[in-house]
């Protein structure tokens, strides 16, 4: 994968253990990376308390890349 990538996990998350995205990021080849960490959410963070972080952090992330 060689391009910009956005991640977010829930550090409360109870399926995926928060070490999944860390292995994402080192084994994908884009440059531009970024994780986002959520603290009120759970394994569906986009319909929990985080869900505005998500749309917010993602809608920005795809601005500045499309300039």
């Amino acid at each position: 994968i060689k391009t910009p990538v956005l991640l977010f996990h829930s550090v409360d998350d109870h399926v995926l253990d928060v070490s999944n995205t860390e292995i994402i990021l080192d084994e994908i080849g884009s440059s531009s990376k970024q994780r986002i960490e959520l603290l009120n959410s759970y394994h569906v963070a986009t319909l929990d308390y985080d869900a505005d972080i998500i749309f917010e952090n993602t809608r920005l992330f795809i601005e500045e890349r499309s300039k």
